[in-house]
């Protein structure tokens, strides 16, 4: 919710790929930056004292709150390159990761 909620929402951020949490990968300084982010958003004291429970959407929202704020959306790979489709049960040999 708050103000990581309307980052995700916003219309400027509507278009971005949304980011897979199971799937984190890259240089050591950048990933931390990133984790620094999601960490910061997640422990949020009012956004802890706001919700009666946690959303489904939260470690969504921390993990593209964190990789787009923290890199950048140009620096960010994620899609056909690096992993199968969500849902889709595909078992492709030119990604690196099958997703369920």
């Amino acid at each position: 919710g708050g103000k990581y909620l309307s980052w995700y929402n916003a219309e400027g951020n509507a278009g971005l790929p949304k980011l897979n949490p199971g799937i984190i990968g890259g240089k050591r300084s950048v990933v931390l930056k990133a984790l620094s982010q999601v960490n910061e958003m997640l422990l949020d004291k009012e956004l802890l004292a706001s919700r009666s429970k946690k959303s489904l959407k939260d470690d969504m929202v921390a993990v593209n709150y964190g990789a787009y704020t923290a890199m950048g959306q140009d620096r960010v790979l994620t899609g056909a390159e690096l992993h199968s489709k969500f849902g889709a049960r595909e078992k492709r040999t030119d990604v690196y990761f099958w997703l369920k």
